[in-house]
């Protein structure tokens, strides 16, 4: 399996989005009634709706988050057995959760650390791995924006 990154709208034909979300720290991880693992929001980029819109979605949906500030972070490309999937990943600062939407979230973890249960590690691991910093006990995004807009991940 080999992932790539690209700059934003590297693709017409994206599938997925998925967010990484902070609150207080804390990486937020949800669960999936029907799964046993933990894995990052996200979902399929419906017709007629931008990878934002998606991402904004998934991210009530699957946690309860009402307020938050969600920022684009890159597209990406995932090709497994011949086959290439793209999508756009996002960052968000959650200020507030509501109740969790009766979807198929079980419910929604705070964590300090990255589990080992992970539904998708190889994928989502990386993308956790190339966006966030550990600092103590607390997570913080790689992330530096300029007065351009532009944005800069910034190493340990």
């Amino acid at each position: 399996m080999k992932i790539n990154f690209y700059s934003k709208d590297a693709f017409d034909e994206k599938k997925y989005s998925v967010i990484i979300p902070l609150y207080e720290g804390k990486l937020v991880l949800v669960k999936n009634e029907k799964k046993e693992t933990l894995e990052l929001p996200g979902g399929y980029i419906e017709k007629n709706e931008t990878s934002e819109m998606a991402a904004k979605k998934e991210l009530y949906e699957e946690s309860g988050a009402t307020s938050f500030e969600l920022t684009y972070l890159s597209d990406y490309s995932i090709e497994k057995d011949g086959k290439i999937e793209y999508g756009s990943i996002f960052m968000a600062s959650i200020h507030k959760f509501g109740d969790l939407p009766k979807f198929q979230m079980e419910d929604k973890f705070l964590v300090k650390d990255i589990p080992e249960n992970l539904t998708y590690p190889e994928i989502q691991g990386e993308f956790i791995k190339k966006y966030l910093i550990k600092n103590k006990e607390s997570f913080e995004f790689k992330i530096e924006k300029n007065l351009g807009g532009k944005i800069e991940i910034r190493e340990k």
